[in-house]
């Protein structure tokens, strides 16, 4: 997007800790704090989809690799890592989380 022009509404990165969705599409757009990333996803399996930022160092080489090995649309459940300064990451989601038949197949 250029300078200046306002961006979708979105949901947070925070807002989606422990929520299990699906990631369609990443795009990488440039903001006054520098390049960031933009989902379009489908929460809890809902035929809606809604875009959300998914930022975070380790979050954002995540991101990279699934469009690296094509692997969109992907579900998958955002947590926090203690270990690393509670940084985000995706996880694939667990057992008895599967919210549509697609993820409960591979479940």
């Amino acid at each position: 997007l250029k300078a200046g022009r306002q961006f979708p509404p979105a949901m947070s990165t925070k807002e989606l800790v422990g929520r299990v969705f699906t990631i369609e599409e990443i795009r990488e757009v440039n903001t006054e704090y520098g390049q960031r990333n933009i989902a379009t996803i489908r929460l809890n399996g809902s035929e809606e989809t809604v875009d959300a930022w998914l930022n975070g160092s380790i979050l954002s080489r995540q991101l990279a690799e699934l469009q690296e090995d094509d692997l969109l649309p992907e579900a998958v459940k955002l947590t926090t890592d203690p270990s690393a300064r509670d940084a985000y990451v995706i996880e694939e989601p667990g057992p008895g989380e599967a919210f549509d038949t697609d993820v409960a197949a591979r479940a």
